[in-house]
């Protein structure tokens, strides 16, 4: 692991700019397609989590953010010349972006504050090209020109790993966890032509491409669970399965070389045709349609689906283009912030029954709904045991569109609060029908301050009202957001399923070290931290010695998700005896004073189990390890069940069995 050897923070203001789109319509239904101009060439771009698009300007040296609506503000690089290229989002809420001219990885919040971190060697020429966030919750790039992919943290720490002679485009995250990415060029210029997949460990597997010198360069996951990738002088779009079987598809217009795609809103992969100037879409089941860039010699670049449920995309000509796909304009008939003061079209609480109002500053994750809400209407909710809201003067027995916006804003979102999946589980009905049964926030989001949102039809009763009732099953119901529209809306799109992992590591009630994330997917118990230091000589491979300075006690449940469904795992628990007999302040302590019993999806795998007699003292680390199968759910269950004294655990590690 390396350090940064450069630092830079710096927050520079933004400026602004609106420019008139323009805007090609066509005879037929085809979507439109509209184009923004931009001052600077823009090349990588994506949709930030406060609903805008970002994108990377690699001439002008900036970042910019454009608005769904066209609104212009560019962010100043530090670094001269630093040719910023690909960007996305990080798991820490900003946005991390690679500088291909001066060898280093820049990260930039909402507000425009940016920080760069150095490559190791500021003298070689990494040329970092595409980045993605990854399941670790580190950001991971390819290196074009050392044939390496790179990992760096949150914090700035960066390793690499070699993966052969080719040099490595377009990274993404696989449905099996691992990354999968592009190989463009061979030894002495020759197509790389393979697929890559590397895995958390920086194991390297490749599979070559059936047609030669294909020089893949962007790759992306389709709703299929497949890999999809373009081959710029193959002139195909390229799917591979995770076991590695092939499928290409051609392309019509000759020579269009596609360059980048992604996962369209509409279930589709998006593609740019760099030199063929035009935006392709194909089917999971290879039907292509090219849409002509009214600009050109546009060059089509990168693309990305937009929070507004569109296709966007850069042009090397200097303009971002947005490919309008078909949807009704929504007329809303009442925006509600729940528990707030409003903001945007939401008005402030209002037409409410019971329930109380409750507030967070936290930065809430709106890159899973289309469209969303204000930033500060997830972070308002009204919660409570049983509350309605009833909203009025609408038209007698017409239809409308109910969007109902959420975010677990209290229950894991942090080691104080605990919680986690099953912490708040509650039922809605509208105008009293059952429309949302047993409904965790927090499990459907998949964490917290995740905003989701949930639609469904509403017809207005004979007095002109719609009823939403809110009932709690376990802690308090709750809502931050009450959209009603006139009319029937096409049904939200279905977000891709989550990418499975191949392992987990948890560091229970303490925070992310080495490999292990910070504590998570817990049910009830209490975190408590000892500083004194661990014998780990008991335990091969143990973890590092603040997982077991770090525990986690009480009656709780652990549920480890998104797994490969109906998988076997080994799974690992570490435990240290951290309290009884660690000092004359704790009392006695010693073999007895804490047994209990631990069942993994419902099998006891302990019983009586004692850690201070199994590891021969306190401040001793030792393991237990099972083998468990994941449900059809792709989630593995550990309970802890307290006998004498408190259930206690410092680490769970969830690791695919070979």
């Amino acid at each position: 692991m390396k350090k940064p050897l450069v630092l830079v923070t710096s927050m520079l203001v933004g400026v602004s700019t609106l420019f008139m789109p323009v805007l090609t319509a066509h005879a037929d239904s085809s979507p439109t397609i509209t184009e923004y101009p931009s001052e600077n060439v823009p090349f990588g771009i994506t949709t930030g989590p406060d609903g805008n698009i970002w994108y990377t300007e690699f001439s002008g040296n900036n970042i910019a953010r454009i608005t769904p609506s066209g609104t212009i503000t560019e962010y100043p690089i530090p670094t001269q010349n630093a040719e910023a290229r690909d960007i996305t989002v990080g798991p820490d809420g900003a946005l991390w972006f690679t500088e291909q001219g001066s060898n280093k990885i820049g990260r930039i919040t909402t507000a425009g504050a940016i920080t760069e971190y150095a490559l190791p060697s500021p003298t070689a020429n990494y040329s970092p090209y595409d980045i993605v966030a990854g399941p670790d919750g580190a950001l991971w790039f390819t290196e074009f020109d050392t044939q390496q992919i790179g990992r760096i943290t949150t914090s700035g720490v960066v390793s690499e790993y070699y993966v052969g002679l080719n040099s490595p485009t377009g990274i993404t995250v696989g449905p099996d966890g691992a990354l999968w990415f592009g190989e463009y060029f061979g030894p002495y210029g020759s197509g790389g032509n393979n697929i890559g997949r590397i895995t958390m460990s920086g194991e390297v597997t490749q599979y070559p491409i059936p047609t030669a010198d294909s020089y893949p360069t962007s790759i992306t996951t389709g709703q299929d669970g497949a890999l999809w990738f373009t081959e710029l002088l193959g002139n195909k779009i390229g799917r591979i399965t995770t076991s590695g079987d092939f499928t290409e598809y051609p392309i019509a217009t000759v020579s269009a070389e596609p360059i980048e795609i992604t996962a369209g809103p509409d279930g589709a992969l998006w593609f740019t045709e760099s030199n063929g100037n035009n935006v392709g879409r194909i089917t999971t089941t290879g039907t292509i349609t090219e849409y002509p860039v009214p600009t050109t010699y546009a060059e089509p670049g990168h693309i990305t689906t937009g929070p507004d449920g569109n296709i966007w995309f850069t042009e090397e000509s200097g303009n971002v283009g947005r490919v309008n796909l078909s949807a009704p304009t929504p007329v809303i008939a009442q925006a509600i912030d729940a528990g707030g003061t409003g903001s945007g079209d939401f008005v402030a609480d209002a037409d409410f029954s019971g329930g109380t109002s409750y507030t967070s500053t936290a930065a809430v994750d709106t890159s899973q709904v289309v469209n969303p809400a204000p930033q500060e209407v997830y972070q308002t909710a009204r919660y409570g045991n049983n509350f309605s809201y009833t909203i009025p003067n609408l038209t007698p027995n017409a239809n409308y569109t109910l969007d109902l916006d959420f975010n677990e804003l209290y229950w894991g979102t942090s080691l104080a609060n605990g919680g986690g999946v099953g912490s708040r589980v509650f039922n809605v009905s509208v105008n009293g029908t059952l429309d949302l049964t047993n409904f965790d926030v927090y499990n459907t989001a998949g964490g917290a301050n995740k905003a989701i949102r949930e639609q469904f039809p509403a017809t207005a009763d004979a007095n002109g009202n719609v009823t939403i009732q809110f009932t709690s099953d376990t802690d308090n119901a709750m809502v931050s957001g009450i959209e009603l529209y006139d009319g029937t809306l096409p049904a939200l799109p279905t977000p891709p399923p989550p990418a499975t992992v191949s392992s987990a590591y948890i560091a229970a009630g303490g925070s992310a070290v080495g490999n292990f994330v910070a504590d998570t997917d817990f049910l009830g118990g209490t975190p408590y931290s000892s500083s004194a230091a661990v014998d780990t000589s008991g335990v091969a491979n143990p973890a590092p010695e603040a997982v077991y300075q770090n525990a986690r006690y009480g009656n709780f449940t652990y549920s480890v998700p998104n797994l490969a469904p109906n998988t076997n795992y080994n799974v690992q628990l570490d435990f240290n005896e951290l309290y009884w007999g660690t000092s004359l302040a704790s009392g006695v302590g010693g073999v007895g004073s804490r047994v209990f019993n631990v069942a993994i999806n419902g099998t006891q795998v302990l019983t009586n189990f004692d850690i201070y007699a199994t590891a021969g003292g306190a401040n001793k680390a030792v393991a237990q390890n099972f083998t468990a199968t994941s449900d059809a759910n792709g989630t593995i269950t550990v309970q802890f069940s307290s006998l004498l004294d408190n259930a206690m655990v410092s680490g769970i590690e969830v690791t695919q069995a070979q």
